[in-house]
């Protein structure tokens, strides 16, 4: 039964000696800086976690690693990006809220799968922000545009976005699957579908507080204008609805970028959470 604790890091001791050397832990000294920001501590093994992937972002890496975060189910191409989840809101959150210590804090580090290059990267590709650098990877020929199909759309677009958009928001039908059109009763049991066939993951469930509008915003996104849910602005709009589709379940996209995306992301997504109780 442990005698002494500390408030910061939630830990128990058996003797003040163990305390005394806590205290001068990097651990101890991290989850201070935390508690004078107003964020709560982290698990020792979570920690440890964050240090092993800053550690390994310092090494050159001969072959290109994928890292994995057990909590969320998120993967990133780089120590860096995995780093910045890590101490993103929503894994936070989640991680507070885990009572298991041991998966809060486990991270799967396990070699990318080798590709064959496609093409080489455009000068626009150079100037992105390197806390981007790859984390989408879009197979090219699924967004060629002809000419002739690019100008038409440019054309139908002008001439009927106002009453498309009015239009879709009357046919949409939230109870209806937007991976494959499967019709029904609820809208429970629609999310439990596209969880269990597809995948589909709402972050924050627990904070959802417009389910109904969520739907509709990534309904629509999908369904009317062709866009990845996870690429979003990352990648051009695919060219048909079987095209977005094809895409989003190769690469395993059918997920929502939130809480470790772009703030305009996350704005894009707020409307539909209440955190007031957390």
């Amino acid at each position: 039964m442990p005698t002494v604790t500390c408030n910061a890091c939630n830990a128990g001791f058996d003797d003040e000696e163990q305390q005394r050397l806590h205290y001068r832990s990097e651990w101890h000294r991290y989850n201070l800086k935390r508690k004078v920001a107003g964020v709560p501590g982290v698990t020792e093994a979570l920690f440890l976690a964050r240090q092993a992937a800053l550690a390994e972002g310092s090494k050159p890496a001969s072959t290109p690693m994928l890292y994995s975060c057990a909590l969320c189910g998120k993967e990133y191409r780089s120590s860096k990006a995995h780093a910045q989840h890590l101490n993103s809101r929503s894994h936070l959150m989640r991680a507070s809220q885990e009572p298991n210590a041991s998966i809060a804090g486990i991270t799967i580090v396990k070699p990318l799968p080798e590709r064959v290059p496609r093409r080489a990267p455009s000068a626009v590709e150079d100037d992105e922000d390197e806390d981007e650098e790859e984390w989408v990877e879009v197979d090219p020929n699924e967004m060629e545009l002809t000419d002739e199909s690019t100008s038409n759309m440019q054309v139908d677009e002008q001439s009927s976005k106002s009453d498309d958009d009015m239009d879709d928001l009357e046919e949409l039908d939230i109870s209806m699957c937007f991976m494959c059109d499967l019709k029904h009763d609820t809208l429970e049991d629609c999310m439990v579908h596209m969880h269990k066939k597809h995948g589909f993951f709402i972050p924050d469930s627990e904070y959802l507080k417009d389910p109904s509008g969520l739907l509709t915003y990534v309904g629509l996104k999908v369904k009317r204008d062709f866009i990845c849910l996870y690429c979003n602005d990352r990648c051009q709009p695919f060219v048909t609805l079987e095209a977005v589709r094809k895409h989003m379940d190769a690469k395993g996209h059918c997920k929502l970028r939130y809480g470790d995306g772009g703030d305009d992301e996350d704005a894009d997504l707020e409307d539909f959470y209440d955190y007031s109780s957390s």
